[in-house]
């Protein structure tokens, strides 16, 4: 019953699932069961969302096809696995990329608290006109809850939503070229991400200037051709950061503790 629903399985990786549920006899039966209906829900979910709306462009459709596919392969555990610098397993990845006439699924229902890397890869096709994707983002992060690596490149997206602020576990952010600036609320919530280790912005236009205080295990700080003109607030007390690249930027004044 594991192996048809996570067909990747070996023998031993089902047995060892089997285990991590902590359940056996009818209970396990029951759990299997539910996890079938899960992926059944959320396979018939993307398959309405796919066949929503008409898409002329032939780009779209395909797209739409390919997402559908990578959702739920990571939710089968199909999906590249990850593992930390001591070679102990994280989770699995998963990695989206899509054109700006298509928008995310938002109505699915399903547990992806196994996926612990999401790289969301925005193509900008001449001639498309930008979507403001802040609104896919607040449903679909919802389902990601347990991420450690969360990179969103070449993204149109008038905030971040709130849920990133959630991710108890999130300890790598990188927003890449934006479309949109990152507003002053946007960069308050990042601000307020106490535990990253690494944060890069770059090719962001910043409204404001990142304080990253509260940010004791920062290792890693890249604000590159931002437009900020300020010093990162709190970067020159930051004893854990070793990495720091302010380049194509306007700063004029950085502190003498920097020197020191």
């Amino acid at each position: 019953k594991i192996r048809s629903l996570y067909p990747s399985f070996s023998v031993s990786q089902a047995n060892a699932f089997a285990r991590s549920l902590n359940v056996e006899g009818p209970q396990l039966v029951i759990e299997l069961d539910r996890r079938r209906l899960e992926y059944e829900t959320l396979s018939n979910e993307l398959n309405r969302w796919v066949g929503s709306q008409y898409e002329p462009n032939v780009f779209a459709r395909h797209t739409r096809f390919f997402i559908r596919e990578e959702i739920l392969k990571a939710w089968r555990r199909e999906t590249p696995e990850r593992y930390d610098a001591n070679g102990i397993f994280t989770g699995y990845a998963m990695t989206i990329t899509h054109g700006f006439e298509v928008t995310l699924p938002t109505l699915m229902a399903a547990d992806f608290s196994h996926v612990s890397y999401l790289y969301i890869q925005h193509d900008r096709q001449a001639g498309s006109v930008p979507i403001d994707h802040a609104p896919a983002y607040e449903v679909f992060l919802n389902n990601f809850r347990k991420l450690k690596t969360l990179i969103i490149g070449g993204s149109y997206f008038s905030y971040l939503p709130a849920t990133v602020s959630e991710m108890s576990r999130l300890a790598h952010l990188q927003i890449l070229h934006a479309g949109m600036p990152l507003t002053t609320q946007t960069i308050e919530l990042i601000s307020g991400l106490t535990y990253l280790e690494n944060l890069v912005l770059d090719h962001c236009p910043l409204e404001a200037t990142p304080d990253i205080t509260a940010m004791p295990n920062l290792r890693h700080l890249s604000l590159r051709g931002t437009g900020i003109n300020q010093w990162p607030i709190g970067a020159e007390r930051q004893s854990q950061l070793n990495y720091l690249d302010l380049r194509e930027n306007s700063i004029v004044d950085i502190p003498e503790a920097v020197f020191m």
